[in-house]
């Protein structure tokens, strides 16, 4: 009887530590420096780059998961751009690499300020316009930029989707005629 308790505790304590290590090692993979330039991070899928547009637009070896962000946040409106940011569509993806970029500027404090709730409605905006096909050019990639922490909101979302459902309403009626 014995043995089975001390390998029943045994297995709890080795599972906790499995569990800190797992914990830590993951908040040690976090963030890293390479060449003093670029941060990346680690989410559910893959890997988060953060650089200058010139290391983002030059790096050859990602994966499919990789998410690229260009750094701009010293500019005087300052900025993170997330490429191709139309293909990521999962909620909790969304939320994870929001809060690393929330991290991320608090390693490299500038003058960008965005909530996580302007970030969020706004990446929710331009997937929508994306899908809808309005402004591909523009809507493919979402950019945090200081002078939209104002303009997207829920207001803004419910006005967007409205005009979506105006602009699909005015296709459909065209298609009748």
């Amino acid at each position: 009887m014995w043995k089975v308790i001390k390998i029943f505790i045994f297995f709890l304590f080795m599972t906790s530590i499995l569990l800190i290590l797992r914990f830590d090692h993951r908040r040690e993979l976090c963030y890293k420096i390479i060449n003093n330039e670029t941060v990346f991070a680690t989410y559910t899928d893959g890997v988060v780059y953060v650089g200058n547009a010139n290391y983002i637009n030059n790096l050859e070896e990602k994966n499919v998961n990789d998410i690229l962000i260009i750094d701009d946040h010293l500019n005087e409106d300052a900025d993170y751009k997330i490429l191709s940011s139309y293909k990521i569509t999962d909620n909790i993806i969304q939320n994870e690499i929001i809060n690393i970029l929330l991290e991320y500027n608090k390693l490299h404090p500038s003058s960008w300020n965005r909530s996580f709730k302007s970030m969020k409605a706004e990446w929710i905006a331009h997937n929508l316009l994306y899908y809808f096909d309005y402004q591909t050019v523009r809507t493919r990639d979402v950019d945090f930029n200081n002078n939209d922490e104002k303009v997207y909101n829920k207001e803004s979302l419910k006005l967007i989707i409205k005009k979506i459902i105006k602009k699909v309403f005015n296709r459909i009626g065209n298609l009748e005629n």
